[in-house]
Formats: C-alpha cells, structure tokens, sequence
C-alpha cells in the first residue's frame, strides 16, 4: 500500500478488553519496529465496539 501511495491506518480491535497502559505499550513497540523500516508511519487507531472507541477517528478519516 505505501508503495503504490494508497493511504491506509492501522486499526487495532478489542481495546475494551485490556488496560490503557498495555494499548500504549503496544502502540509504542509497533511504531519502534516500525520506524526501523517506514519513514513515515500509517495512523493507528484503537476500537471497541462494545465502547465505540475509535469510531469517529474512523469515520473522520474515511469520509467521502
């Protein structure tokens, strides 16, 4: 996808099951190995469908 300039996001589900801490500790070992490769990293979002988290970011980014 960043090959051929396609914008993309990273969406990370189920982040009503595990704590705050453990999404930013992941988050921030996804982007370090990342960044190893990529000069510029896709967005990442969190979601939850049983909260609604990450709904608007979503919606927000993809809207036509």
């Amino acid at each position: 996808l960043a090959e051929n300039n396609i914008p993309f996001m990273v969406v990370f589900t189920k982040a009503d099951k595990v704590s705050n801490n453990k999404i930013e500790g992941a988050l921030a070992r996804y982007r370090k190995i990342m960044k190893l490769h990529w000069e510029v990293l896709p967005q990442f979002i969190c979601t939850s469908s049983e909260s609604g988290r990450g709904k608007e970011e979503i919606f927000s980014c993809c809207a036509i």
